[in-house]
């Protein structure tokens, strides 16, 4: 659907004006990208400013680091991100319409940390390792939605299961001080709240979304009260084994790319 087809005079379905709609608030919001990374990150450096991005992490192997002139790199990413917003604007790009959205985000998220490393030095690498590493209960909680929504339920209970099991698998590993025992305990506490969830919408007919949001408050309650009245007295019992980090042959080799993705 593009902007030359809406002026083309014929009726427009709902689906069409929905995709034309989704293709001008994108073709706005990349161009205000550009003229943040330009007036915010850019034009404030001067023109001899380098960023420099350490690739290597201590102890592993030495790798090149990446240096580049900080205003010409970022005058560079807010072209792309203006004219992918022209583009936008203009005829939109079709099925490639994420994809165009994935490189603009990379372009405003690369200039803001080309601004911040200006006249200093960051470790790419290492920013990225730790990133890939706090991302884990995000990317675990979007896949427990995204199986909740193919099998029909509306489950907005996943950061109290979350939370949950959580407390249970760290108690259960100060105690026993088996890291596979408080693995399971967390997956028991995750299955009974998951049952709670079934029986309040099933047995009971409670609306979904209702019956995630009172779980949600006794997850957060619950677990807060335990800990304070708990936990904090008897140290012994917050202190669960943590899993060691686990390297992957071959692949945790690879220079840079190995540290973000397989040394976790």
């Amino acid at each position: 659907m593009t902007a030359a087809t809406a002026m083309s005079g014929r009726t427009l379905s709902a689906s069409e004006r929905a995709d034309l709609r989704r293709q001008r608030i994108l073709g706005i919001v990349y161009i205000i990208a550009a003229a943040a990374i330009l007036v915010v990150f850019a034009l404030p450096l001067g023109g001899d400013v380098q960023s420099k991005f350490v690739l290597s992490l201590p102890g592993a192997t030495p790798v090149p680091d990446l240096i580049l002139p900080s205003a010409p790199t970022l005058y560079f990413l807010a072209f792309l991100a203006a004219f992918a917003g022209i583009v936008q604007l203009v005829r939109g790009f079709g099925a490639a319409w994420a994809l165009v959205l994935g490189v603009v985000a990379f372009c405003f998220v690369f200039g803001f940390l080309t601004w911040v490393a200006a006249e200093g030095s960051m470790n790419l690498t290492g920013l990225l390792q730790t990133t890939v590493a706090r991302s884990a209960p995000i990317i675990f909680g979007a896949l427990s939605g995204i199986l909740c929504e193919r099998s029909g339920v509306i489950n907005i209970a996943i950061e109290g299961m979350l939370l949950s099991s959580a407390f249970a698998a760290a108690v259960v590993g100060s105690i026993t001080g088996d890291i596979w025992t408080a693995i399971l305990a967390a997956m028991v506490t995750g299955a009974l709240l998951g049952f709670l969830l079934a029986v309040l919408a099933i047995r009971y007919q409670v609306d979904q979304i209702i019956a995630g949001f009172v779980i949600n408050i006794l997850a957060t309650g619950l677990t807060s009260y335990l800990h304070q009245a708990v936990l904090v007295p008897n140290a012994t019992l917050n202190n669960p084994p943590r899993v060691t980090r686990l390297d992957i042959p071959v692949l945790s080799d690879i220079p840079v790319i190995g540290p973000i993705f397989f040394q976790h």
